[in-house]
């Protein structure tokens, strides 16, 4: 997969310094903001606020179904789900079909459990990278 000035993301998780940095780099290189929107499995809030340089920008909160529906095609899904609950979130987005890539960053999951996370994927056009720790 290459990465370019149009590549896209959404983030698991309600991590908005993650979010801001990212709008942060994208803005100090000149490109267009590549956070499309904030993933998380339940939520009464529908934007997060965060800027974009100077200017106050939104971006928005998306379920599962949500996520498929508004927001494909999507090229990364970056993944800050906890241990637990981290291989489920990867074998969801890889079942999507949107991501051309998952990057999960979580801390701790078990060798054994990746390699199972990659035979899982094995086929479907979707490149895993992380855990980190791994």
């Amino acid at each position: 997969m290459n990465f370019t000035t149009e590549t896209s993301c959404i983030i698991y998780g309600n991590h908005l310094d993650v979010v801001q940095r990212m709008l942060d780099y994208d803005f100090v290189c000149g490109r267009q903001p590549s956070v499309k929107a904030i993933l998380v499995p339940e939520t009464s809030q529908h934007h997060a606020k965060v800027f974009f340089g100077t200017k106050e920008v939104f971006i928005p909160y998306c379920t599962d179904r949500e996520m498929v529906e508004q927001y494909a095609p999507c090229d990364v899904l970056i993944n800050f789900a906890s241990v637990r609950s981290a291989p489920e979130v990867v074998k969801r987005a890889v079942d999507t079909g949107i991501f051309k890539a998952v990057f999960t960053v979580a801390e701790g999951i078990p060798e054994r459990t990746t390699r199972e996370l990659i035979a899982y994927a094995t086929g479907k056009e979707c490149m895993l990278l992380g855990p980190s720790i791994v």
